[in-house]
């Protein structure tokens, strides 16, 4: 009785996991939009003033964006993390569904001075928010 006992509160005690939230504060946005009739990109839009709080929620898997309308994406799978951009920079990749079922990634880059920006790609539209951690 006494085994059962203490294999039941080891395997609670492992059980037991802290939600790990993350809670981060916008100052920019910019967005990118597909051209079907030119087939390519546009620029990215000039930066915008903006101040969004953007929770990630690992324990969750979800992102939400507390802009204007509420944007909520559920991560189905981790990518890469923590690769290189080239660009003194790295990203962490995550493949994401959003609450009308579309996929989209969400990449979180962090420049190697500590800026940060958060991006939302879906297949004819991007965002970018220059972010803080609050």
């Amino acid at each position: 009785m006494k085994k059962i006992l203490i294999i039941l509160v080891a395997l609670f005690s492992f059980l037991y996991v802290k939600a790990d939230v993350i809670k981060m504060q916008s100052t920019e946005f910019a967005l990118k939009l597909y051209d079907y009739e030119t087939q390519s990109w546009n620029d990215w839009s000039d930066w915008k003033d903006c101040s969004v709080l953007i929770v990630i929620n690992t324990d969750n898997d979800t992102f939400t964006i507390y802009s204007s309308q509420i944007q909520q994406y559920d991560i189905y799978k981790y990518g890469d993390q923590g690769v290189s951009d080239g660009q003194d920079g790295k990203f962490w990749y995550f493949d994401c569904v959003n609450e009308d079922g579309l996929r989209c990634a969400v990449r979180l880059r962090i420049q190697s001075d500590g800026a940060r920006q958060l991006y939302v790609d879906f297949s004819d539209a991007s965002w970018v928010y220059n972010v803080y951690i609050k």
